[in-house]
């Protein structure tokens, strides 16, 4: 309830300036960001890895602070499949992970609560919120894509609670991750095992 009618206050201290205009916004300026790490730029078909989610709280109330906020992650469940999602230490869930749809595509809502921000933000106002694990599903050549976004498009998710209750309003930046094939060295392992195998299979029907 807090948190509604603070942004309500904010929505209302702008509408006066709108009056009167083409096009009216709720577009506020940015502070800070949240934006997805892969693990790796590439990865091969039916391997994991991981993608960091990052807030840079930089210029927003106190450094560390103590923050939360609710985020949505959207990907085409045909190029990756969601395994999991493993918070930083000290972080906790106020909601999800929640999976959905958008479309075709997949979507994971979370939200989060570090209360002391030490976990999340260090000195230079950057830290983890949290780790996503990805399979590659996709064939290689394909640029697999995951979007992110505040979860409350309208009014925003996203506060600091130190020194006070602040809402701030982040810009978001999704990732792209490379399919590629199996490495040449792990085909050759992979076929130099077999012929082994097939060997040992042999010797032993002859000596039988």
């Amino acid at each position: 309830m807090k948190r509604f009618i603070a942004r309500t206050a904010l929505l209302l201290l702008t509408l006066p300036a709108a009056v009167g205009t083409a096009q009216a916004s709720l577009i506020v300026p940015t502070e800070g960001s949240v934006y997805l790490q892969p693990s790796s730029p590439t990865v091969g078909t039916g391997a994991s890895f991981t993608v960091a989610v990052v807030l840079n709280a930089t210029g927003v109330g106190n450094v560390p602070g103590a923050y939360d906020g609710q985020f949505v992650i959207d990907f085409d469940p045909i190029e990756l499949r969601f395994d999991a999602f493993a918070l930083a230490p000290g972080v906790s869930f106020f909601s999800g992970p929640a999976t959905g749809s958008a479309g075709s595509r997949q979507t994971i809502t979370i939200g989060f609560i570090d209360s002391t921000g030490a976990n999340v933000i260090d000195g230079t106002g950057t830290g983890s919120i949290g780790r996503f694990s990805f399979t590659a599903l996709a064939t290689p050549g394909t640029i697999a894509t995951i979007g992110i976004a505040d979860a409350d498009d309208l009014f925003g998710s996203f506060v600091s609670n130190a020194p006070t209750y602040q809402p701030f309003y982040p810009a978001f930046q999704g990732a792209q991750v490379g399919v590629i094939p199996v490495p040449a060295a792990g085909l050759l392992l992979a076929s130099a095992l077999g012929g082994l195998g097939l060997r040992r299979r042999r010797g032993a029907t002859a000596s039988a």
